[in-house]
């Protein structure tokens, strides 16, 4: 009971002394992570970077993480969501594609420095390993051998009290600690290698599948164009073979165009089937050149196909190295999966030796514990028969009340220890109830970005429209504006044509009525008048435009 007390306030004073506070999420320099990088397909070997990436980093005193193909990240003051997203963002750069990968960061929780922590009392903390799994297998293994060889482990508080049985149910508890750690650490491995084997053999038979086509494709069409070679080449033999037979038909006719000179008419027919027979031999001749071009060109096509198709072999040939490195990685993954399970078996086994180890142990407590009873029974037969040494009783009564006080202490500090204990837990459960509520809260906050983009998408294509619509609109009206322009000038021009007219004709008149006598005096009036100058016509269009081109009105600053 005491050992129990003990432990429980070593724990406490541990967590509090060399533990990470648990509303501090940020990584710190000499911080270990376990990295995860699914569904990298973007370069040609994105399975073998993530490969390469999935594996366990330590932040280095500056602050700085050392990753292969990025390079170094200032990882220190950085949550674990923030430095994935900042791994994904260089992956995506360094791949010069949209595709991102899906990156996980897991702070990896020192484990060897809880044990250590419970079984010694003076240790300065250690720093944080490179690898977990490492530390809580030599953990395990130095608990495994303290328990075999049965060390008694360095115990604070009153020493008096713990009893050998006391001890090896601690150690057992501290082994099934590391135990379980290490098993849940190799489950994690085990399940993470078997996805990305599976990720990676489905991706080599994608790539092979999708180049063994492409090759049968290429030898389809390198098939085709030899075919159509050999017809070309055919046509090109029967052409020469017409070649020759119309220059022997040409000679022939020289020959009988030679001894007969003397008819005109023979002549004139002899030289118009010479004509026809040049002009058949000039279309063989550019049909035979046509064909020894179009020989040439299937030719050169050949040749680059039998180029593209060596370099889809060398493409396969690289393929088929990929898929062979790719089968070494997953029998390397399948080797790490059976050395899992090994260690499983031996940690099974050393839970059996360690049950073994805790039944010798309570055996050799109920030997001390018939030892003890015999030992009160011959202190019992002393005090019978030794009434003369009172004051020896009187100091084993005082004793015996200062055991008691001492034992209600104990179970004070018990009681103490179990409050603080459960009040852990309940910070425990809190804590992964607050996890489990972020992670959904995450879930749902993806969902309503992926909603929101694409309702943004929608409102994007539909302004788009709208702002094509309105610019056709736009360039109606413009038009239309252009032709009641057009029209205006049109007839301010023949508005002020009129006038002109009219001056002149004013003119005309006012000479012819100088010449008039007095008495018609009140015509020239009348004329005065009638030749005056009309005013400009104001001429009134009206034109719509769209509602996007109507002038808007500021709102007031007194209105809401």
């Amino acid at each position: 009971m005491l050992c129990l007390i003990s432990l429980c306030i070593i724990l406490l004073l541990g967590s509090a002394a060399h533990g990470r506070p648990q509303a501090d999420d940020r990584l710190a320099p000499r911080d270990t992570i376990e990295l995860h990088v699914w569904q990298w397909t973007a370069l040609r070997d994105g399975v073998l970077e993530a490969l390469q990436l999935n594996h366990s980093f330590t932040i280095d005193s500056t602050g700085t993480l050392d990753l292969p193909l990025i390079g170094s990240i200032a990882a220190a003051g950085l949550r674990e969501e923030e430095l994935a997203k900042l791994i994904s963002d260089r992956l995506q750069a360094r791949s010069g594609r949209q595709e991102r990968a899906d990156i996980t960061v897991k702070l990896i929780q020192n484990s060897s420095s809880d044990l250590t922590a419970s079984v010694e009392v003076k240790q300065a903390a250690p720093e944080p390993p490179a690898d977990a799994a490492s530390d809580g297998s030599s953990a395990v293994a130095s608990q495994r051998a303290r328990v075999e060889n049965g060390q008694p482990e360095a115990q604070p508080g009153v020493r008096g009290f713990h009893t050998p049985g006391e001890r090896a149910g601690e150690q057992r508890q501290a082994l099934e600690r590391a135990l379980l750690n290490e098993l849940s650490a190799a489950r994690m491995e085990i399940a993470a290698a078997r996805a990305e084997a599976l990720a990676a053999r489905q991706t080599a038979r994608n790539d092979a599948a999708r180049h063994n086509q492409n090759l049968a494709t290429a030898r389809q069409r390198a098939d085709a164009l030899v075919r159509e070679l050999d017809a070309m080449r055919t046509d090109r033999g029967t052409l020469e073979q017409q070649l020759f037979a119309a220059l022997r038909e040409v000679d022939a006719l020289k020959k009988s165009v030679q001894p007969a000179r003397g008819d005109p008419a023979r002549d004139d027919h002899d030289r118009r089937d010479l004509a026809a027979a040049r002009a058949e031999l000039a279309v063989m001749q550019r049909g035979a050149r046509d064909a020894s071009a179009q020989a040439r060109k299937v030719a050169d096509m050949m040749a680059e196909q039998a180029q593209a198709l060596k370099q889809q072999r060398r493409i396969a040939e690289q393929l088929a190295l990929d898929l062979e490195v790719a089968q070494r990685e997953v029998k390397g993954l399948k080797a790490k999966t059976t050395l899992a399970d090994h260690e499983k078996a031996a940690t099974l086994e050393a839970r059996h030796s360690v049950e073994a180890s805790l039944a010798k142990a309570q055996r050799a407590l109920d030997e001390e514990r018939h030892k003890a009873d015999r030992f009160e029974r011959e202190l019992t037969a002393a005090r019978q028969t030794i009434d003369a040494l009172k004051a020896s009783a009187d100091l084993s009564a005082a004793a015996r009340t200062s055991a008691i006080r001492e034992r209600q202490v104990a179970e004070a500090a018990l009681k103490r220890a179990g409050d603080a204990l459960e009040l852990e837990r309940e910070r425990a459960d809190s804590a992964a109830r607050d996890r489990d509520s972020a992670r959904r809260e995450r879930d749902a906050a993806k969902q309503e970005a992926s909603r929101v983009s694409m309702e943004l998408s929608v409102a994007l294509e539909q302004e788009r429209n709208k702002a094509i619509g309105l610019a056709r609109e736009l360039s109606a009206a413009r038009k239309a504006i252009d032709v009641e322009k057009a029209r205006d000038e049109r007839r301010s021009e023949r508005v002020n044509r009129v006038p002109k007219a009219r001056a002149v004709a004013t003119s005309r008149a006012d000479v012819s009525v100088r010449s008039r006598p007095a008495r018609q005096s009140g015509l020239r009036e009348n004329h005065k008048v009638k030749a005056k100058r009309p005013s400009r016509p104001v001429l009134v269009a009206t034109i719509a435009l769209p509602d996007a081109l109507l002038p808007t009105r500021p709102p007031k600053l007194g209105a809401h």
